[in-house]
């Protein structure tokens, strides 16, 4: 987990917590046991660095990914689990025991702060400004479920869509959550386990619903033993009361309703929303297959046998590198150029284009038809008037001097020094090779 990087850092930090508490109001054996723990935490955590990092980065202190931070981190909570087994021996107290732990803990929080002041900044601390606001801002996994229950002014129906989705997704973990305050009220022997087991899926629930929805992967995760714990109630229900097989036939059912069902009515409800006769300034998102622009990416006759620089959408940054011998301006995360792309396809004068393209040296421009409305420019759509599209739909665009390159090139209507690079058969992609006017090159 500690590889992977921040993501991680939340389950531990409540591990840790839940393992602290456990120790100083448990048994000798429970401290050990911890210490163990902790020992065997900065052990391996420190053997990691060597094989995850290069020696160039022993000296860094990223939080947003795997470094040296982390094995400080794992130091130091493996040092409070051994000193909370050493300093627990000398009092039976086990308010005197947890007052111990709590102040170990927030002195090696202290200490941690103090050699890795970044993380005071949160997850993205390692982030530039860029990829931390504008690019994260609209990163739909990014964004906090609760943001999903929005009102389209212009299609009021789609609110019906985004309460479906967010039944859809808290529905099971709710019911989950609430069969563990079931479950550690009714089986003592395991309440301290169904405790545990609500504490981590209520963390899990609140961090989707305000922080990154994202997180719920984990919640889902967390919902797997409660709901297996229920799955075997109704079984044992249905032997001792045959008779109430109907009853529990209808709470199934309305188990189903509110969870995977739910997800069939708000993707039936959006298409309902998207019927071309409906007034909807709405971008259709589209998951372009780079497939369909390989052959001629690939083509050494069309582009010559020498690796190019392409000015790239951010989504397509991997695949590209992945699949064809060509360097990348923009890619997902934490990329040095993803500004840059950003910044030439929302520019609105060539000057600003041509400058990014010339800083990097860059050959081509690749652009998914159908590119996230992000890149038409921080101000949209405030800017923006409704036209009519293809489809039929009446779509935000920016007009005169607020046009953005990106929307001249979904236009067909590229500058002079893009010239139009033809594509085997039909594709998702507009290929462009730079053609740097005198003074530029």
């Amino acid at each position: 987990g500690f590889w992977i990087g921040a993501e991680i850092l939340p389950w531990t930090i409540l591990f840790m917590t839940i393992l602290g508490i456990a120790a100083a109001c448990g048994d000798e054996q429970i401290r050990r046991h911890a210490a163990l723990f902790g020992l065997c935490l900065a052990a391996f955590t420190t053997a990691l660095v060597p094989i995850a990092l290069p020696v160039s980065e022993f000296s860094s202190r990223a939080v947003s990914w795997f470094s040296p931070a982390y094995a400080i981190f794992a130091a130091l909570s493996g040092a409070v689990f051994v000193c909370e087994w050493a300093l627990g021996r000398v009092s039976t107290s086990k308010l005197f025991r947890l007052a111990i732990a709590s102040g170990l803990a927030g002195c090696a929080g202290a200490v941690f702060f103090f050699l890795v002041p970044s993380a005071l900044n949160g997850a993205y601390a390692d982030y530039d400004m860029y990829d931390a606001t504008v690019a994260l801002d609209n990163i739909d996994e990014a964004r906090p479920l609760i943001n999903a229950l929005q009102l389209n002014r212009f299609i009021p129906v789609t609110i019906f869509a985004s309460l479906a989705n967010f039944i859809r997704l808290l529905a099971i973990p709710l019911a989950a959550l609430g069969v563990c305050f079931f479950a550690a009220k009714k089986e003592r022997e395991t309440r301290t386990a169904w405790i545990v087991q609500t504490a981590f899926l209520t963390a899990a629930i609140t961090l989707t619903v305000f922080w990154q929805i994202r997180v719920g992967k984990f919640m889902e995760v967390f919902a797997v033993v409660p709901l297996t714990y229920l799955l075997s109630l109704w079984n044992d229900r249905i032997k001792e009361k045959p008779q109430e097989i109907m009853v529990i036939l209808a709470q199934m059912t309305v188990f189903l309703l509110l969870g995977p069902l739910a997800g069939s009515t708000q993707q039936t409800v959006k298409s309902l929303a998207m019927d071309p006769a409906a007034i909807a300034p709405i971008e259709q998102r589209s998951s372009c297959r780079l497939d369909s622009a390989l052959p001629s990416l690939n083509d050494p006759e069309t582009l010559g046998k020498s690796p190019l620089t392409i000015i790239n959408i951010a989504n397509a940054g991997p695949e590209i590198l992945f699949r064809t011998p060509h360097k990348v301006l923009a890619g997902n995360f934490n990329v040095p150029g993803n500004e840059d792309a950003y910044n030439f396809f929302s520019s609105t004068k060539d000057t600003v284009a041509l400058a990014i393209a010339k800083k990097w040296g860059a050959h081509l421009v690749l652009m998914c038809k159908k590119v996230p409305k992000f890149y038409f420019g921080k101000d949209f759509p405030k800017n923006a008037s409704l036209v009519k599209g293809e489809n039929g739909l009446l779509h935000f665009r920016n007009l005169g001097s607020y046009r953005t390159l990106v929307e001249k090139l979904i236009d067909n209507q590229a500058p002079d020094w893009l010239s139009p690079v033809e594509t085997y058969g039909a594709s998702d992609y507009l290929l462009y090779r730079i053609e740097y006017p005198k003074g530029y090159k």
